[in-house]
Formats: structure tokens, C-alpha cells, sequence
């Protein structure tokens, strides 16, 4: 989920009137549901609130989660709930998982579950199962300021962090510094394309900043999946690449959204050192870099056709294999097919994303559609999208 603006809905909704604190520890388990002990869920709402304020859903194309989500909320809850009784039967730690199921997919599909289970009218101790489940694995890999309140997305354990500030020796210029940035768009796009602009975060993920000597901070690019071959066809592209940047005189700020990235100074002159690695092999020099940006801008234009020229039935089922395709990981370690069953592909036939859309009784009025989405979200209360 990427795109930013203020958070609206499109002109076809019908109006019908009538960061967890690091210093707090966990209170809850899965066998203590009192609405008490999920206090962190305000945190969490709050971050949420700001983000979404900075995103437009009409600017989402071909089409916005909340079309497709509502029209088979029940099917993929179904298959979440499978994922999240076998960790726990198997008794998989959290801290097996967390590594491959990285904050950013944590902090987007908590939200994209907290609105389905109100489209799914789940129970509350089913909600805020799940709602522990996601929180688990953010407790396990981030270094604090679980839901970016305070513009960080850390992993990084301080014998960790030496290691990669060691490993980061190429001299940082501007021309590396644009080169990048260009290569870094251009694999925006791809994953835009690839995976639907609300699904980005499977594509793209920043970590950071972190200090990194006097006026210096690490900040960690993330491009993953960028030639996912069970979605679409080899594009012959390198799955992942990986850049540290170590800047000098340059803030960070990131949010819920790690890809929202804001930056106090100058990234193009404050980039001291990086390194860059495709499939773990280094790139060490700008021609390099901007060879692959012209591979990568390629496919990112191929695909961009190809996911437009989709009608709205092969649309709706490559949706259902993209959110299936983020949860593989998990699946994978869990010994779980990932891959949709033809009931998921069944709830969304017949359907269309317009009556997705339908689903929501948006309030008129910033106030009442804060007041109503902040209820949606919140799985302590029974709210649901019909406003009852």
C-alpha cells in the first residue's frame, strides 16, 4: 500500500445517514482476551489513523483493497485462521517466523484483517486472536516502535548493525546517490505491477534509520520479489536487491507504511557509503546500476500492460493468488500449501469489486468518517461496516 493524498473514498460509496511503546511490555497471550490487555491496539490505531490520512484510495489503480476485500473476506480469513491454528498446534515460536513475515507485511495485513473480520462479522475472540498473531511477530523482530509512531522500522540488533555498517565500504556521490534513486523507482513501479499498489509492501520495505556514527545514520532498502515466478512468467530479473545507504546530515522519517519515506536534508549530497547487492552478488559501480534500472523499467512497463490489460474476473483471481503469494513464507515454513484453493477462487466469483465497494457505510464528514473507520479497525468493539 503506497499511494499518498488524504483518505477518501470514490464518489460511488453511498452515503447512508442512520506504536506500542517499547518501554511497555506485552500483556496479553492468545488465552487472555480482556480488551484490557490489548492496549496496544491504541497505538497501533493511531499510527494507523495517520498514515491513511495520507492516502487517496481513488489514486489506486486497477483497483483498491476495498473493492476486493469484502467480496471473499470469509475465504481468506478461513485460510488465515488455518495458518495461525498450526503454528500454534505445532508450537512454531514466533521468532521462527518473524524473520520471513517482515514488519511491513505485519503492520498492512493486521490492518487488512482487522477490516475483514467486521466484513466477516467474526467474534471478538477470533479478532483479537488474530490481532495477537500479527502483534507476536512484530514483537519478535523489531527493535521497538512496533507500528513506525516514531518514524523507525528496526530490526537490527546492535552486534547486527556493526556487522552491516562494516560491510558498507563503496563511496557514496551524487551520481551513485540519483542512480539509485532511479533504480529504486523503477522497481517501485515493477512491484506496483506485479502485485497490485495496495500489496506493495511484499515488493518493497525500508529499515531505519539507524545511527551510524556522528551525524550519520543507516538506512536499509529493501526490493523483493521482483521476478516472483509463481505469479507471473520469468522476467528475468533478479529477485532481490538489497541497499544500505549510510548518509550524513540527513533525517529519516518513515511511518506505518515503511515505503513513505520523508527525508530532512539531502539524500543526493549527504550519501557517504552503500553497497547494493542482486541476489546477494554486490554491484559496485554507477554503469552497473544503471544497466539494471533499464531492465528494470523494461519489465516494470511490461508488466504494467499486462496487469491493465486483465479484465475484471482474471483481475479478482490474480488478487487472490497475489495475497495468498505474501503469505507463502509462512505457509512454507508451516508446511501449508500456499497456493489458493478452488473455494477462494469461488468466493469471488460472481461478484464484482463495484459491490465490494458497497460494503461500507462511509459517514459524510471528515469528523464521522474518522469516528466510523477508527471503529471498523478496532476488534475490542462489536462495529461493523453497516454502522450497527
Amino acid at each position: 500500500m503506497a499511494r499518498r493524498g488524504t483518505f477518501s473514498l470514490p464518489n460511488d460509496v453511498p452515503s447512508r445517514s442512520g506504536l506500542q511503546n517499547p518501554k511497555v511490555k506485552r500483556q496479553n497471550t492468545t488465552n487472555a482476551r480482556s480488551s484490557e490487555s490489548f492496549s496496544w491496539l491504541d497505538d497501533y490505531l493511531d499510527a494507523l489513523e495517520n498514515t491513511l490520512g495520507t492516502i487517496d484510495v481513488t489514486t489506486f489503480q486497477p483497483t483498491s483493497w476495498l473493492h476486493f476485500h469484502p467480496i471473499w473476506a470469509r475465504a481468506w480469513l478461513e485460510r488465515l485462521d488455518h495458518i495461525i491454528q498450526t503454528r500454534k498446534a505445532r508450537k512454531v515460536p514466533f521468532s521462527k517466523l518473524a524473520r520471513i513475515f517482515t514488519p511491513a507485511l505485519c503492520r498492512v495485513h493486521l490492518y487488512f484483517a482487522l477490516e475483514d473480520m467486521k466484513v466477516a462479522r467474526w467474534p471478538k475472540t477470533k479478532r483479537l486472536e488474530v490481532a495477537d498473531f500479527f502483534y507476536q511477530l512484530l514483537e519478535a523482530q523489531s527493535q521497538g516502535d512496533y507500528f513506525g509512531k516514531t518514524g523507525t522500522n528496526r530490526v537490527l540488533t546492535p552486534i547486527a548493525l556493526k556487522r552491516e555498517l562494516d560491510s558498507v565500504r563503496g563511496e557514496g556521490t551524487p551520481d551513485v546517490a540519483r542512480a539509485f534513486g532511479r533504480l529504486y523507482n523503477a522497481a517501485y513501479n515493477l512491484g506496483a505491477g506485479l502485485f497490485v499498489d495496495f500489496y506493495l509492501d511484499a515488493g518493497m520495505e525500508n529499515f531505519g534509520a539507524y545511527p551510524a556514527g556522528k551525524n550519520r545514520i543507516l538506512l536499509q532498502k529493501t526490493m523483493r520479489h521482483l521476478n516472483p515466478k509463481g505469479l507471473w512468467p520469468d522476467n528475468g530479473l533478479p529477485n532481490a536487491l538489497n541497499f544500505n545507504g549510510i548518509y550524513e546530515g540527513v533525517g529519516v522519517h518513515l511511518n506505518l507504511i515503511t515505503v513513505h519515506t520523508q527525508y530532512d536534508g539531502d539524500p543526493i549530497t549527504g550519501l557517504k557509503k552503500w553497497s547494493l547487492k542482486a541476489e546477494g552478488d554486490p554491484i559496485t559501480d554507477v554503469e552497473s546500476i544503471r544497466k539494471l534500472t533499464e531492465r528494470v523499467a523494461g519489465a516494470s512497463k511490461e508488466q504494467w500492460l499486462t496487469l491493465r490489460a486483465l479484465d475484471e474476473t482474471a483481475l479478482k483471481r490474480q488478487m487472490v493468488l497475489n495475497r495468498c503469494f505474501i503469505f507463502k513464507p509462512l505457509c512454507d515454513q508451516l508446511g501449508l500449501d500456499w497456493k489458493p484453493s478452488q473455494e477462494m477462487f469461488g468466493a469471488v466469483t460472481g461478484k464484482t469489486l463495484h459491490e465490494g465497494l458497497k460494503t461500507w457505510n462511509f459517514l459524510p464528514g471528515k469528523r464521522g468518517a474518522k469516528n466510523y473507520w477508527r471503529k471498523i479497525w478496532d476488534p475490542r468493539i462489536d462495529f461493523y461496516p453497516d454502522g450497527n
